[in-house]
């Protein structure tokens, strides 16, 4: 990534205000009135992207935080005196953790999507419709979803076939943990509950991944050619997201880059001025 997804998000704002002053020379209708409105909207993005990083720190060195019975001490901010700390097992800050990371990562996924689809996708796709908003996966990488039809062809086709498998595994490990809890037919996700097993992923959890991302008709090759992508994802989950953060996170970017460019370009050609 040529910048990462904050630097990303701040130049969609500032694109998106200055294309909000030249936009008051014309009527420019209310669906590029609905998009530029986004804009203070953005810096709420920000504040998620951020809290996203702090979800995923809170998973590093997890297992080195334990007390010896394998409990881990929580704390949020200062307790008074004479509060005791609050100590969880390993396993529930562990779920704890994950679930607030994947929940974080697809709140901001549907956001910039949301956005992006009212600038690229046509009016029957959720263009111009809050409740029907584009999604990532539904708009931009599944092209057996009816509403991938509504997404102009050459940016469904590179999105879908640069990013399209780490999309689909982050999607499918969200709907895994935040439906599921972790688990699908009587088969544990984690190789075990303590410390001890880290982040390690059983055989049979990572195949429950895999399958239900192939379900999004995308293929492990659908990913960049330079993206280092895992071989080996049940040795540690936190590998395995670090590296779909990495991948979603230059689609995302792509995607905001391109509605933001095409919004700023479409008003040049409306008022004859350079945005």
């Amino acid at each position: 990534m040529t910048r990462s997804l904050d630097e990303r998000l701040e130049a969609a704002k500032h694109s998106l205000d200055a294309s909000a002053v030249v936009a008051g020379l014309v009527n420019v209708g209310d669906q590029m009135s609905r998009s530029l409105a986004t804009g203070p909207s953005v810096a709420y993005w920000r504040e998620l992207l951020t809290a996203r990083n702090a979800a995923r720190d809170l998973l590093v060195g997890l297992e080195k935080r334990i007390e010896q019975d394998d409990f881990v001490v929580v704390q949020f901010g200062i307790p008074p005196r004479s509060a005791s700390p609050m100590r969880i097992k390993y396993s529930h800050a562990r779920l704890i953790g994950v679930e607030a990371y994947l929940s974080l990562t697809w709140s901001l996924a549907d956001r910039v999507s949301g956005f992006v689809g009212r600038v690229l996708c046509s009016a029957d796709g959720g263009a111009f419709s809050d409740q029907g908003a584009a999604k990532l996966v539904s708009h931009f990488v599944n092209p057996n979803d009816s509403l991938s039809k509504s997404t102009a062809g050459l940016l469904f086709d590179s999105i879908r076939r640069a990013f399209g498998w780490p999309i689909a595994v982050s999607y499918a490990l969200r709907n895994h943990f935040i439906h599921d809890g972790g688990q699908q037919h009587e088969v544990d996700f984690f190789a075990g509950n303590t410390a001890i097993d880290e982040f390690k992923i059983t055989a049979k959890g990572w195949k429950n991944i895999r399958n239900r991302a192939v379900t999004y008709n995308v293929l492990p090759d659908n990913i960049r050619k330079n993206a280092n992508f895992p071989t080996t994802p049940e040795e540690d989950l936190r590998v395995l997201l670090n590296a779909c953060e990495r991948e979603m996170d230059e689609a995302l970017g792509i995607l905001l880059g391109s509605a933001c460019a095409a919004l700023s370009t479409h008003l040049s050609f409306l008022t004859g001025t350079d945005v």
